[in-house]
């Protein structure tokens, strides 16, 4: 877990740690960089390292945490898919946290940032969510893995496709997923 004060300089040199992550992970697999790499890069001391993160995962999960927050910060949308498109737009222009993400299979990450902020979904679909309720967990697991992997076939498409066809192809792969299974 990532221990990040109100102090401006830890904030500071987790926020270099970050950006050394970036920069590594365009050379390296994630399984592969160290906190003494990331020292190196960064210039903050591996000391300071340990003292705020446990591990990598650690320092993504932070970033995720981050960007949440941002997405937190808009205000709600009552259309649903203005939302929606609000969203993908938003994970569109933070490309290089999900290609690190996609790169290094890290979608537990997803799964972590979600049930964090369950209190975004529960504003999102108007209900309460209970995080040891079965059906919620897998409520999740559907959400997280939806929009992250719309995102991933974009990104493997060149980048290509805009929000609206991602909605579009997302609407569309939902309703026959849906009329797939009551026709069973």
């Amino acid at each position: 877990m990532y221990r990040i004060s109100n102090d401006l300089r830890i904030t500071k040199s987790a926020d270099k740690i970050v950006e050394s992550l970036f920069r590594c992970s365009k050379k390296h697999n994630l399984d592969d960089i160290t906190f003494s790499m990331l020292s190196k890069d960064s210039g903050v001391s591996r000391a300071t390292i340990y003292r705020i993160f446990d591990n990598v995962n650690d320092i993504l999960l932070y970033k995720g945490s981050l960007l949440y927050d941002e997405i937190k910060k808009h205000k709600k949308i009552e259309n649903f898919k203005e939302h929606v498109l609000y969203v993908i737009d938003f994970w569109i222009a933070n490309s290089n946290y999900l290609e690190v993400i996609f790169k290094n299979y890290k979608y537990n990450i997803f799964i972590e940032l979600h049930y964090q902020n369950l209190d975004y979904f529960e504003q999102l679909f108007d209900t309460k969510f209970d995080k040891n309720n079965i059906k919620t967990q897998y409520m999740i697991s559907t959400i997280t893995s939806l929009i992250p992997t719309f995102l991933h076939s974009w990104y493997s498409h060149n980048k290509k496709e805009t929000p609206e066809e991602l909605y579009e192809y997302m609407c569309y792969s939902l309703t026959s997923l849906s009329k797939l299974i009551k026709n069973r």
